[in-house]
């Protein structure tokens, strides 16, 4: 306890010297809620801060300014309004403000989600277009979406067989990181290392990017906190175990050169110089923040909007219903592709 009060005398301090020293320059800003000394805002975000920020746009309007700690915030909450706002200052909304652990986590941001609107943006963002997500290439990884996904059924069915509970969002997950590790890192998960992290390391990347940090909102003193409360420490350990997975991967590939048609095959050809990224050249550190692109966004949100289908559908009995009676209809007793779905 004591520790916490050392910390709020530094913030009160620090905040006091910044302001002394900060020349004040007005800005038209729109309406916005009183705010409190040093920290802003930030007390009224609550738990669920997209539910605080529209109740507060109902008695401030549409477009309405924030403080959090340091950073000056403007919130649109209408859809017409977020038109205007995104029609007229579109290029300066297409990048996202600075997060302290998410550019750990991205290798200072040599990745794609929390890389900066630039030119190198623009040559990834079409690189991936190209490369990754043309018919051809979706169409060559079939094969292992259709056993990946046949391995699942096959348990359900045992499980099922013997009146045994399947959790099935883990369930999911593994499914999704089996299939990402093969057709994007060119291994089985089975045997990984990180077979029996993966969930952990995929639950605290979106953790760490989603917690509140402090250094993003009091620059001097945010770290300190941030090491207090353990995100910092979190966010190494969970840092550690995936970049050691990456590592895995990566020395797969060099030892076996036989492996030519997975996504850290075309990066380390990238890293070579025999693909071009337009006037940029690769570093390790890019080819691994991509692949955490992959690895987090294909693993977590295809299994959390699968289970978020199922929850619903078991919610509403009626609409269960008649899903599994249109679905046996069409199925009957055959088997299904996805190429037919």
């Amino acid at each position: 306890m004591n520790a916490w009060y050392i910390v709020i005398a530094i913030v009160f301090f620090a905040s006091i010297l910044i302001t002394n020293n900060t020349r004040k320059t007005k800005k038209n800003l729109p309406p916005g809620p009183p705010r409190l000394p040093i920290i802003g805002n930030l007390h009224q975000l609550g738990s669920k801060p997209h539910r605080s920020m529209f109740k507060l746009s109902e008695k401030y309007g549409s477009l309405m300014s924030l403080k959090f700690g340091n950073v000056s915030t403007v919130v649109a909450s209408t859809p017409v309004t977020v038109k205007d706002v995104l029609k007229t200052f579109d290029v300066d909304c297409c990048s996202r403000p600075y997060l302290t652990y998410g550019a750990r986590l991205s290798y200072n941001r040599n990745d794609l989600g929390f890389s900066p609107y630039s030119k190198y943006w623009r040559e990834l963002r079409k690189w991936t277009v190209v490369e990754l997500y043309t018919a051809k290439r979706v169409k060559s990884f079939g094969h292992i979406r259709r056993e990946e996904v046949s391995s699942l059924v096959d348990f359900i069915k045992e499980s099922a067989s013997v009146e045994k509970h399947v959790n099935f969002n883990l369930k999911l997950m593994k499914l999704s990181a089996s299939v990402i590790c093969r057709l994007g890192f060119g291994i089985t998960l089975e045997g990984s290392k990180l077979e029996n992290t993966y969930d952990q390391v995929i639950q605290g990347i979106m953790e760490v990017t989603g917690s509140f940090a402090a250094a993003d909102f009091f620059p001097i003193v945010g770290g300190l906190i941030d090491r207090l409360t353990g995100l910092h420490s979190k966010c190494e350990k969970v840092f550690k175990a995936m970049d050691e997975f990456f590592d895995e991967a990566i020395k797969h590939h060099l030892e076996d050169e036989s492996i030519k048609d997975d996504i850290i095959a075309l990066l380390l050809r990238m890293e070579r110089g025999e693909i071009g990224l337009g006037e940029f050249q690769l570093t390790r550190n890019h080819t691994k923040g991509i692949l955490l692109n992959i690895l987090a966004a294909g693993i977590d949100t295809s299994a959390q909007t699968a289970t978020w289908v199922m929850t619903h559908l078991i919610r509403n009995p009626r609409v269960l219903n008649k899903v599994q009676a249109e679905v046996r209809q069409v199925i009957k007793t055959k088997t299904i592709s996805q190429m037919k779905i």
